[in-house]
């Protein structure tokens, strides 16, 4: 519970200061994507944003840690969940139209500025979530299930509202799939 509220958090206050400060580029919530709240200035904040950051992470850094020591699945699960939205963005911002930016697209319908932020937030919630579970490696496979199936939604959507760059999602599903976890408690 203290790894989701954490995370969450994180995840709100980086989009928080992404609406006021350009932390991922310049861009704006749609009505598209409800419920949201209104912030001051006008800004649509969607109610299920933090909740989405938390569900990412958390399947990012336990998919790694699986794999990785605790320190290398804090990186990883950074640079997972910074790739898994990196091939998001042409659906959530085209056909879906969650948001829209309002300054040059050329990272697959993202700024060249947002995977900073992706990276840096997806690190510090990564690092969050390593600390409060104490590094503990999770068991099962949800994590790979969580992940796969968010890529497999990115290209499903995509494909069916004629978003062919959605298909860019195989690329990291393809490397992931070969990559096994470790056996054993470390």
């Amino acid at each position: 519970m203290v790894a989701a509220l954490g995370a969450s958090l994180i995840g709100a206050g980086a989009e928080i200061a992404g609406l006021y400060h350009g932390f991922f580029g310049d861009y704006l919530y749609t009505d598209a994507w409800q419920p949201a709240v209104t912030l001051p200035r006008g800004f649509s904040f969607p109610v299920l944003l933090p909740v989405v950051w938390f569900a990412v992470l958390a399947a990012c850094y336990s998919f790694a840690r699986q794999r990785l020591d605790a320190i290398g699945a804090v990186i990883t699960g950074a640079l997972l969940a910074t790739t898994l939205d990196l091939v998001a963005e042409p659906v959530l911002t085209g056909p879906v139209g969650f948001w829209r930016w309002l300054e040059p697209t050329p990272l697959l319908g993202a700024p060249l500025f947002n995977p900073v932020g992706w990276a840096l937030t997806s690190l510090v919630g990564c690092a969050w979530i390593a600390f409060v579970t104490g590094g503990r490696k999770p068991t099962g496979m949800e994590p790979a299930w969580m992940v796969f199936g968010a890529l497999a939604g990115v290209v499903v959507i995509g494909s069916t509202h004629s978003e062919a760059r959605s298909w860019w999602a195989l690329a990291p599903a393809v490397a992931l799939l070969a990559w096994r976890p470790r056996k054993g408690t470390g």
